[in-house]
């Protein structure tokens, strides 16, 4: 067998924390209102997050950012919450980032198995900004 010369694919390159973030938070939510709501106020609190539209794109952010702590939601196009809790758990690189649940289902989540998968909160939308903070410093603490 002879080697494949394969050509070499420039990965982008992570976006850059702002000075006073000190913990990577990756949002994954198709709502980049809510999204971006979250994200400002977390900046002042030294949450630096990235944005991430579906669970597809959310796990490859994943990958090459290695995020201290995940917020998803469970309903959205393409791949859904449960489709990248069920691909982290499953890569030894990523099952012990700690993952919260954020949903406008949240009872019902509660009944998917989620605590197998490295759930440590389900948090039901639109969710008070102290407790998620709250939870987020549990995580990263």
């Amino acid at each position: 067998m002879s080697a494949i010369d394969l050509p070499m694919i420039k990965l982008p390159a992570p976006a850059p924390k702002s000075r006073r973030a000190k913990h990577e938070v990756l949002w994954v939510d198709d709502d980049p209102n809510l999204t971006a709501a979250y994200a400002r106020r977390l900046l002042r609190r030294s949450f630096h997050v990235t944005p991430a539209s579906d669970g597809m794109q959310g796990y490859w952010l994943t990958l090459m950012n290695r995020p201290d702590v995940i917020v998803t939601d469970l309903r959205m196009p393409r791949w859904e919450g449960q489709d990248l809790l069920e691909c982290l758990q499953e890569n030894q690189a990523t099952a012990g980032i700690p993952t919260i649940v954020l949903s406008g289902y949240a009872n019902q989540a509660k009944g998917y198995g989620l605590a197998a998968k490295n759930v440590v909160a389900v948090l039901q939308k639109p969710v008070d900004f102290k407790v998620l903070e709250a939870v987020l410093r549990r995580c990263v603490s």
